[in-house]
């Protein structure tokens, strides 16, 4: 079995699959959430668990991940990891997520980025963090192993992860992740309207 999945040298990602992955330089999986040092805390694995979202880094860049003798484990639920009001919850297929009044968040390019008001769109076999307590602030930090990792806070610009069009229909920017570097103006964003100051 051939995953494809491009991993970039040395940045996390999220991923949660039907089966148990391994052969990943670094796995690690959701053990703790720290309300007070707002750290959540991750432990290595040497394999993720089927159906539960999980953490990924490698060291070089890859294309692909792949797996031999795999054992498939359906479900019929939203797979998700959950610590102290805070979950990490996967997805199957790509989906759209909405702000749901500043509580989700998507890990991009080793940032944590909110999801705005226009929402953001998520890949197939990804998945997000959610916080029911509101708890989150800039000096959040991802912990694996008791270190640090290179994930920084949470970023101050919302991730669009979205086409970007004018209002005469145009693509002003394809894939982005944010709004960074536009002209002030409005645009379309995911279907939504999004005015750039």
């Amino acid at each position: 079995m051939k995953i494809t999945r491009s991993l970039t040298a040395n940045r996390w990602a999220t991923a949660v699959y039907p089966f148990a992955v391994s052969g990943v330089d670094k796995i690690a999986v959701l053990n703790d959430y720290n309300t007070t040092t707002q750290h959540i805390q991750f432990v290595s694995a040497e394999a993720s668990t089927a159906n539960e979202p999980f953490l990924m880094r490698s060291t070089t860049d890859k294309s692909y991940i792949s797996l031999s003798d795999v054992e498939v484990s359906a479900t019929e639920t939203t797979p998700t990891v959950t610590s102290n009001g805070l979950s990490l919850i996967g997805s199957y297929s790509r989906i759209d997520i909405t702000s749901n009044g500043d509580k989700n968040y998507v890990l991009s390019d080793n940032t944590i980025y909110p999801v705005g008001e226009v929402g953001a769109t998520i890949p197939a076999y990804r998945a997000y963090i959610q916080d029911a307590n509101s708890y989150l602030g800039r000096s959040l930090q991802f912990v694996v192993d008791e270190e640090v990792t290179a994930i920084e806070g949470i970023s101050d610009k919302n991730y669009v992860n979205g086409t970007v069009y004018n209002l005469n229909g145009q693509v002003v920017r394809k894939n982005a992740s944010t709004l960074d570097g536009l002209k002030k103006g409005v645009y379309i964003v995911n279907g939504q309207r999004v005015i750039v100051k």
